[in-house]
């Protein structure tokens, strides 16, 4: 099976793409992509939700958020949320904000090219 991510090691990126039914895929793709060895922790990421079919509950956002927190070792870098979906923005959002309380450098865009802008920019501090 294909991973479900690109690494991109000139740019100090990887994309996670085509997750889908449901917010629990990003989860798991963001768990494979932490024991990927090509990986780097300072490595930004951008996990494109465009593909997400369902509304996510409470418990599946606040588990997308704790296991960027639980697994902080191997995600040092800036990880972006994107959905242009305003109900599943509206969730991917308070994923953002639980993360923020926690320190942990996660946002969510509803454009690519703001996604990629705030990945780029220096540090991992947000927006």
């Amino acid at each position: 099976m294909a991973a479900p991510y690109e690494i991109d090691a000139r740019q100090g990126r990887a994309c996670i793409l085509g997750v889908a039914p449901d917010l629990a895929a990003a989860t798991r793709a963001l768990q494979q992509l932490a024991g990927d060895p090509a990986f780097k922790p300072d490595y930004s990421v951008l996990v494109d939700l465009s593909d997400v079919e369902t509304i996510p509950s409470k418990l599946d956002v606040e588990g997308l958020a704790l296991c960027l927190v639980s697994l902080r070792e191997r995600y040092r870098g800036r990880v972006a949320l994107l959905s242009s979906r305003p109900p599943l923005f509206g969730s991917v959002r308070r994923a953002a904000l639980f993360a923020a309380a926690h320190r942990f450098p996660l946002d969510a865009f509803r454009t690519r090219e703001r996604a990629e802008a705030w990945l780029a920019e220096e540090g991992p501090e947000g927006a």
